[in-house]
């Protein structure tokens, strides 16, 4: 004569595989929106520093641009006190 077997209850542990199923899509969410920050600030700081570093460029050639133009301003100036036009 076989043992009858008695089910044993597992309505406690049916709901424990889908709480850990909802404990790491938790988890999961909150390291990728911390991913997502992380890389946005990165980003962020890397356009901010070449904007830094392409407005420090624009700066400098007009103030070279600034300086060959004082330098032309100069020699017309002097032409014209010493009476020679700057068609002549």
């Amino acid at each position: 004569m076989q043992a009858e077997r008695i089910p044993v209850q597992r309505r406690g542990l049916s709901a424990l595989p889908w709480l850990i199923l909802a404990l790491g899509l938790s988890i999961t969410a909150v390291v990728w929106q911390n991913a997502r920050r992380d890389a946005a600030q990165a980003l962020n700081a890397e356009f901010a520093f070449w904007v830094d570093k392409v407005a420090d460029a624009i700066d400098y050639r007009l103030s070279e641009n600034v300086q060959v133009l004082r330098g032309v301003v100069g020699l017309f100036l002097e032409l014209r006190h010493d009476g020679i036009s700057p068609r002549s």
